[in-house]
């Protein structure tokens, strides 16, 4: 008898005191930018990571620091920057317009 309660006893306290040792941190600020993309009278606009939008025939892409728009990589973006797809297909960065590379 006394093995049917020590045994699920010895299991939970090793369950419990299993990650005691482990440290954890809480996670860092992420890596934001805010985006805008019109196209043919719409828009969406938000704040993200990465991600993938389309407005009409207008496409923005943004991973891994890249940006790529209508299929053209822009460069790069970090984080607090905006970037504008306007509905001619133009493409700003903070106010300033860029060039496909």
């Amino acid at each position: 008898m006394p093995n049917r309660i020590l045994i699920p006893f010895c299991l939970s306290l090793a369950l419990f005191t299993a990650g005691c040792g482990s440290r954890s941190f809480p996670p860092g600020p992420a890596a934001s930018v805010s985006y805008e993309v019109r196209g043919e009278g719409s828009v969406t606009k938000g704040t993200t990571e990465t991600g993938s939008f389309m407005v009409a025939k207008n496409s923005l892409e943004l991973y891994g620091g890249r940006i790529t728009a209508n299929g053209k990589s822009y460069g790069s973006f970090k984080t607090g920057d905006a970037v504008l797809l306007d509905e001619q297909g133009r493409l700003f960065v903070n106010g300033a317009e860029r060039t496909s590379e």
